[in-house]
């Protein structure tokens, strides 16, 4: 029996019109429902707690990611920890109080990084807990991405964006526009803008040649980005981020630590690595159940 596309009480769907294909868009063979679409999934916002810590009014130092770890690795390594931020129980940062500043090593783990809603809440959450004088963001840039009328230059040199003019070193480079920061950094700058206050905020961005992957494809693939250690930074790099720091209000790289604990620097990083290894072993063994 031949079906009559006439014989309709409503008009044809607009797939019967524009494909060959003889099955409507959403039905199975020979009329039929197939099967339902998948439905997005529904946000959920994340619990923070900031433990081990309370406000204070001193200027804040956020380092981001690998490049954070690194800088941090190779300036102050043995920065004893004063306190944690746990994001839905799990630890993604540390935080390192000292005599002029306070110190977080935001490490965000592949669950997180997948997550880019959760961002602002996480910065929120940050800020408001530590209700810092001043923010100082650092994290990285891909020098073969960056846009600029310019030729590039033989040496990538670290650039800035600052929410108003400030004092820089003559080794910056204004981070300008139509180039954009997204991630956690962005998250911060945009918190601290948007506060009260008016903070005062300032990103430091330091070049890196490593591709990475992409957010959604690196929580379908943890594997890809777990590394045994973040890559090393250059001592100039880490010297012009000091210098810059000492026009900051009074922040400097390494700085000496109010106490001496027995968590440092290192152990949040070991820890999140065999989390990782952890995570990446349970999903392949329920892979063959």
């Amino acid at each position: 029996m031949e079906f009559d596309p006439l014989a309709r009480d409503a008009p044809p769907p607009r797939h019967d019109l524009e494909s060959d294909s003889e099955l409507s868009e959403g039905e199975g063979e020979q009329g039929q429902a197939g099967p339902e679409r998948t439905r997005s999934k529904v946000f959920v916002e994340p619990k923070i707690q900031v433990l081990g810590l309370s406000k204070k009014q001193a200027p804040l130092i956020v380092a981001v990611g690998e490049t954070g770890e690194s800088l941090l690795a190779l300036t102050c390594p043995s920065l004893s920890e004063s306190g944690s931020v746990l994001v839905d129980g799990e630890q993604e940062a540390s935080v390192h109080v000292t005599a002029a500043a306070t110190l977080v090593l935001l490490r965000p783990s592949h669950a997180l990084s997948s997550k880019l809603a959760s961002f602002p809440f996480v910065a929120a959450a940050l800020l408001d807990a530590l209700s810092p004088s001043s923010l100082v963001v650092i994290d990285e840039y891909t020098p073969q991405l960056y846009l600029s009328k310019d030729a590039r230059p033989q040496d990538d040199p670290v650039r800035y964006l600052a929410s108003s003019e400030h004092d820089t070193d003559p080794a910056l480079r204004r981070y300008e526009a139509p180039n954009f920061i997204t991630g956690l950094a962005a998250a911060l700058l945009t918190a601290a803008s948007a506060s009260t206050t008016a903070l005062p905020s300032m990103a430091l961005l330091l070049p890196t040649s490593k591709p990475r992957p992409h957010p959604h494809f690196a929580a379908q693939h943890p594997s890809s980005a777990i590394q045994a250690h973040a890559e090393p930074i250059e001592a100039h790099l880490a010297e012009t981020v000091s210098r810059q720091l000492k026009k900051w209000p009074g922040t400097d790289l390494p700085i000496e630590v109010e106490s001496k604990k027995e968590r440092t620097l290192t152990t949040f990083l070991d820890e999140r690595r065999q989390r990782d290894r952890k995570n990446i072993a349970e999903l392949a063994g329920s892979m063959y159940v």
